[in-house]
């Protein structure tokens, strides 16, 4: 009966170390939507003046027709991907960074950004940012935008991030 116990018990500790093998928990803190005006209002000087990379796939950048999300992904455990994101308010989500080029800022798609095991990855204007390009309405200061971020280990996981105006 005594090695009964003994197998239960290292069974329940294998299954709890099982189930925890990636160690995959991505908490999202201030995350934060750029305010945008579909109908052609200017976008932010900052942002006016960054060109898309030549080489990346050509992008709708009308003014107006484009936002940015920023946040922080902080990882609880071991280190983790953000391979996408998707969102209603917009026809394509793309991963970004933003790469100086002489005196040209230029943006660039990204096809993954990395989350250090116990550790942080900021998005943030001029570096790393999800791109909400097609823009199918305005995003106005106080209103929250949905986003479903995908990590390759956590999974989905959604955030309500609020709009805030330039």
């Amino acid at each position: 009966m005594r090695m009964f116990g003994f197998l239960i018990s290292a069974l329940g500790v294998l299954l709890l170390v099982a189930c925890g093998a990636s160690g995959a928990t991505v908490q999202v803190s201030d995350p934060w939507v750029r305010a945008a005006v579909v109908t052609g209002a200017a976008m932010p000087a900052a942002e006016a003046t960054m060109e898309p990379d030549a080489d990346a796939a050509p992008m709708n950048m009308a003014m107006g027709s484009t936002s940015a999300a920023y946040m922080v992904l902080r990882s609880r455990g071991g280190a983790d991907t953000l391979l996408g994101v998707a969102t209603d308010v917009a026809e394509v989500v793309e991963l970004h960074t933003v790469e100086r080029d002489g005196d040209i800022m230029r943006m660039r798609p990204v096809t993954q950004i990395e989350v250090p095991a116990g550790g942080n990855t900021t998005l943030e204007p001029g570096g790393l940012h999800i791109m909400l390009i097609g823009l199918r309405r305005d995003l106005q200061a106080g209103e929250n935008v949905r986003l479903t971020l995908t990590f390759a280990n956590a999974g989905d996981v959604v955030v309500e991030a609020p709009v805030r105006g330039p």
